[in-house]
């Protein structure tokens, strides 16, 4: 009964719901945008970052992003594709970021000597 409550729940509910910490809302709210989340990690697929991990760190973002949101802002859809657009850009960061310096050549801060001139 309370499943199908849910099923038929407004969206903005839905939101609320998620904000206080209502697992049966989040999964809902998931299961509503997980095309979206694939599209997203189809769209720009990078290496390092199977869908699975991807689906997981969405899942992330989603919760994230039903706390922060206003309605005044814009609407949610959007809001959370920018949300996933960002992680995605983050990852993609790291991953260039990776291949621009060798590990073997990065010191620790602390291992620098610095020259008093």
């Amino acid at each position: 009964m309370c499943e199908r409550m849910i099923q038929t729940t407004p969206e903005s509910e839905l939101i609320k719901q998620v904000a206080v910490n209502d697992s049966a809302s989040f999964t809902s709210l998931y299961n509503q945008y997980l095309p979206l989340i694939c599209k997203v990690w189809y769209q720009f697929h990078l290496d390092d970052l199977p869908l699975d991990d991807w689906k997981q760190e969405a899942a992330v973002v989603l919760y994230r992003t039903a706390c922060s949101y206003s309605n005044q802002e814009a609407r949610f859809c959007w809001y959370l594709k920018q949300a996933l657009m960002n992680k995605i850009r983050d990852f993609y960061r790291q991953q260039v970021a990776k291949k621009r310096i060798p590990a073997e050549h990065v010191e620790s801060i602390t291992d620098l000597q610095l020259i008093n001139i």
